[in-house]
């Protein structure tokens, strides 16, 4: 295709009958105009119509015309008009094509072409718009007048897409903080596609779980706004100084003016100590200048302004990545960097294939540094084509050349999108020291895994890869993107670039799946240990620091003595908005203890913590029988997994589940992010569903008439089974598939779980061997089907 200027005399021209604003994902309904120009046509001459990678509206269809999508195409002049839709034949980013050929006979100068995206006149609905905001939404149009195959750009119409009417609220506070320091409250409406929303119009009242010095009572929301900021809020005075205490846990409610809740703050905690504080970042997604929407400056600013994040990364794939759009990007990164408020961290996303190595996100700690491409596919400029780097190997090798100081500077992160990362064949300690296993792609501890194989030491990170426009609150719309973004969250003493690098480079960070969760893990050592700032195994020769240890951070590596018997006192703490359904305590790939909070007694969080053994209960079943007052109605029913590692690796899941002799009370979804494909009641005891995961779970609550009578019946596009009622319990019935952790798990959960947070303590007992470290990791599973990592402690005995 042509992209150069041209006369419209000559080729034609396109309009679209009706500009202007269209809510996002709404059906809509729209005539495209072709005339024809001097030329006129050839007979088998056309249009192709693109549309972006990342919109997500409904495919165009010809085949029904009362569904949605249905188009149709007519000549002025009696030709014939085919049509034909592809999700990918056109040129990145533009890869969704409608393809509009005349036959019979050619245009004249005059003659025209109508084309009507989502025909309403035969029943159908239209089409829905995409489900993210654009406000420049271009209906790309090129022309082939000679019927050459050779199409060339035409000046093209475009709307805007706007977000809708609030249906959700967010409220964002920070997760840890010292008791002295001010803090911020941040609030946005929501559409029902997760756009903050700026239509909202009302007075919300706002109640504190403890009284905050600064915060009104109530607060004015005006139309026209899509963020509010309530600025230098405070702890009460009073409150500090009650004696013993140095711990608080803050929420706030909100409601509207009659009363009825609106959405609650995820936790803040506020100690009178602390090493270090929480901060929250995205570090990866794209704009329009790659595969992205909006332009990049719009991507820092939502970042900042609506996703309330503290760090941001922009990694633009590097085949599209010019040496101007490069100095633009760290322009914009210099430009929004403001100490102690928000880090943009400077990076591109280098993009080999698999074979040749696969994606890593690239960062820099000063801007303007050296790019490496791995080819330069998009790009026309070959000026610079030495500086690419045919696989990660190389790449590697280039940074450690380029920057002297490669070891603070740079980092590279291993991510799993389109092309996966190889690390089992590619991999440098040296600057390579996290790896991304959840963002809109999916989920991929198998990532992670790999890394343990190889005896790599390394942290975890979630981010989104959102090319929606939405980084920091990135959710998946009506893609064949898999889940909600997610977010990382870094353990430093205040929020400059200096420190998130550190925090990296150390891997003193969690990660979740989008949700801020306050997770703190932390160890105590009964013996005298040694702690490495650096990997001993990748700095063979290097002096670095090392010192005695007793206490152990997520991300350590820490050196055990040959002839010590070490025991590892775990302690963790989360605390979170959603109770906790279960924490997974792993070393390496081995799950060791699986805690159900939820059969424990309250506790006072964090001035006590529950003391688990590893070994006896040998589980939560043997202490819930003892417990009569748990109500285990509801059962849950959770699918997961993907089909294998590379593009295309989404699982379909369409099935129903029956309950046989039995009725169903109520019916609930998790992780059902398309709101399109909804969870389906069929019956009274019938319910269907028809999603997708990658590598990440969904599922659904149900709570019968009769808990412990009749038999489910499960049947789908990945397995069939039947399991009686009462042979289920609080412990997983599994049932395997294969793929990539393809497995339904089916078990017993409290109708009503209160646990939103939970303490507690743990001995392990660690044995290291030369060959093998202990990589002592939690994973935490929430009831609303959000997750978080910590990054692991290692810890080796050397040869």
């Amino acid at each position: 295709m042509l992209d150069r200027g041209l006369d419209e005399d000559l080729y034609g021209k396109v309009t679209l009958e009706s500009l202007g604003e269209y809510i996002a994902g709404s059906h809509a309904s729209f005539t495209l105009i072709y005339t024809a120009g001097k030329y006129g046509m050839d007979d088998l001459g056309g249009l192709k119509l693109f549309f972006h990678y990342a919109c997500d509206q409904s495919p165009l269809q010809t085949k029904n015309p009362r569904a949605v999508g249905y188009t149709t195409a007519t000549a002025s002049n009696g030709a014939k008009v085919s049509l034909s839709y592809f999700l990918r034949e056109g040129k990145r980013p533009w890869y969704k094509m409608l393809r509009v050929r005349i036959e019979g006979k050619g245009l004249k100068e005059g003659d025209s072409i109508t084309i009507k995206l989502g025909d309403t006149s035969q029943g159908s609905p239209g089409f829905r718009l995409q489900t993210f905001c654009a406000p420049s939404f271009v209906f790309r149009t090129a022309v082939d007048v000679f019927s050459t195959n050779v199409f060339i750009l035409l000046p093209s119409p475009q709307i805007s897409i706007v977000s809708g009417p609030p249906e959700r609220w967010k409220a964002v506070l920070p997760t840890l903080r010292l008791l002295h320091e001010t803090f911020d409250l941040k609030i946005r409406a929501e559409d029902r596609w997760g756009n903050p929303s700026d239509k909202a119009e009302c007075e919300l009242v706002l109640k504190p779980s403890i009284e905050i010095k600064g915060l009104p009572n109530k607060y004015k929301i005006e139309q026209g706004k899509r963020s509010h900021i309530i600025k230098d809020l405070e702890l009460q005075e009073f409150n500090k100084n009650k004696g013993p205490i140095n711990i608080y846990i803050l929420h706030i409610d909100i409601f509207d003016s009659n009363s009825n809740f609106l959405t609650r703050t995820n936790p803040l905690i506020l100690k009178a100590t602390s090493s270090y504080k929480q901060f929250w970042g995205d570090l990866h997604g794209q704009s329009e200048e790659t595969i992205g929407t909006n332009t990049a400056e719009m991507y820092f600013k939502f970042a900042r302004d609506l996703a309330f994040l503290d760090v941001i990364g922009h990694q633009g794939n590097d085949f599209q990545v010019t040496s101007a759009l490069w100095n633009l990007l760290n322009d914009l990164s210099e430009k929004y960097y403001q100490k102690h408020e928000f880090v943009p961290l400077f990076g591109y996303e280098y993009s080999a294939n698999t074979a040749l190595g696969g994606d890593r996100n690239v960062y820099f700690l000063k801007p303007y540094r050296q790019i490496h491409r791995s080819s330069h596919a998009l790009i026309q400029q070959e000026t610079d084509l030495d500086t690419d780097c045919l696989t990660a190997s190389e790449l590697f090798s280039a940074l450690i050349a380029d920057n002297p100081d490669a070891d603070e500077s740079v980092l590279v992160i291993a991510h799993v999108g389109g092309r996966y990362a190889d690390i089992l064949n590619h991999h440098d300690g040296r600057i390579e020291h996290s790896v991304e296993i959840h963002s809109e792609w999916g989920t991929f501890e198998w990532l992670l895994f790999d890394a343990f194989d190889k005896g790599y030491r390394m942290g975890i990170v979630a981010n989104s890869d959102d090319h929606k426009g939405r980084p920091g609150v990135a959710y998946p719309g009506a893609s064949k993107f898999g889940t909600q973004g997610g977010l990382t969250c870094f353990l430093i003493s205040e929020l400059t670039r200096e420190h998130v690098f550190n925090a990296l480079k150390q891997r003193h960070h969690y990660a979740t799946t989008g949700e801020r969760i306050f997770l703190e893990i932390k160890g105590s050592l009964n013996q005298d240990c040694i702690y490495h700032e650096k990997d001993p195994s990748v700095y063979l020769d290097r002096i670095y620091d090392k010192k005695p240890c007793k206490i152990v951070q997520m991300g350590d590596i820490i050196e055990i003595p040959v002839d010590r018997d070490v025991i590892l006192t775990l302690s963790g703490a989360i605390i979170s908005n959603a109770p906790i359904e279960r924490i997974d305590i792993f070393n390496g790939k081995q799950v060791l203890k699986t805690i159900r909070p939820y059969v424990y007694a309250d506790q006072e969080i964090m001035e006590e913590r529950i003391k688990i053994s590893l070994n006896e209960p040998k589980n939560d079943l043997d202490i819930i029988n003892d417990i009569q007052s748990k109500d285990l109605s509801r059962i849950r029913v959770r699918w997961e997994g993907a089909e294998f590692r590379a593009r295309k690796r989404n699982t379909s899941w369409k099935g129903t589940a029956k309950f046989k002799d039995n009725e169903i009370v109520s019916a609930r979804s998790f992780n059902f992010w398309n709101i399109d494909a909804p969870l389906n009641h069929e019956s009274m005891n019938k319910l269907s569903w028809d999603t997708i995961t990658s590598g990440n779970f969904q599922g659904f609550d149900v709570e019968l008439l009769h808990p412990f009578d009749g038999k489910l019946i499960f049947r789908s596009s990945q397995i069939n089974f039947e399991l009686p009622i009462n042979d289920i319990s609080i412990e997983d019935n599994v049932f395997e598939i294969g793929g990539v952790g393809k497995k339904v798990r089916v078990y017993r959960y409290p109708k009503h779980n209160l646990h939103t947070s939970f303490a507690f303590q743990i001995d392990l007992p660690l044995k290291p061997i030369h060959s093998k470290d202990e990589k002592i990791f939690v994973r935490v599973t929430l009831e609303n089907g959000h997750q978080a990592w910590s990054s692991p402690m290692y810890f080796f005995k050397q040869k």
